[in-house]
């Protein structure tokens, strides 16, 4: 659990990086706009296929102990070979919410900036 949290902090922490760069009025120059596309890559790799995959390996690990602490049926699942759904159902939902996260963050902040005239065509 502390692999998931903590690599989601660095990724966040490494976002600080994206906001300086896109809060300044300068113009991007390409060497500036590379390293921009790398950090956000390096984002969008760990939100959207590491966070999911620690989820699994702790789900893998854990699904004996949280099957005791859960109840109902959600205990018997967790406790049987069925986990593997309540797994892919919680990484394919943190998955989908970053997704949605950066995509948002994406189209606003093009929108912002085609509203104050940035981006000539």
């Amino acid at each position: 659990m502390t692999g998931i949290i903590l690599t989601t902090l660095a990724t966040f922490a490494i976002g600080g990086v994206v906001l300086v760069a896109i809060r300044t009025e300068r113009k991007l120059t390409w060497t500036t706009a590379t390293l921009l596309g790398t950090v956000l890559t390096a984002i969008a790799l760990l939100l959207l296929a590491d966070v999911p995959s620690l989820i699994h390996y702790w789900i893998d690990a854990e699904h004996q102990a949280l099957g005791a602490r859960l109840p109902g049926f959600l205990g018997s699942w967790m406790d049987g070979d069925q986990y593997f759904i309540l797994r892919d159902i919680a990484a394919n939902t943190v998955q989908g919410i970053f997704f949605v996260i950066l995509t948002a963050a994406a189209y606003f902040w093009g929108e912002k900036h085609r509203k104050e005239g940035r981006f000539k065509s």
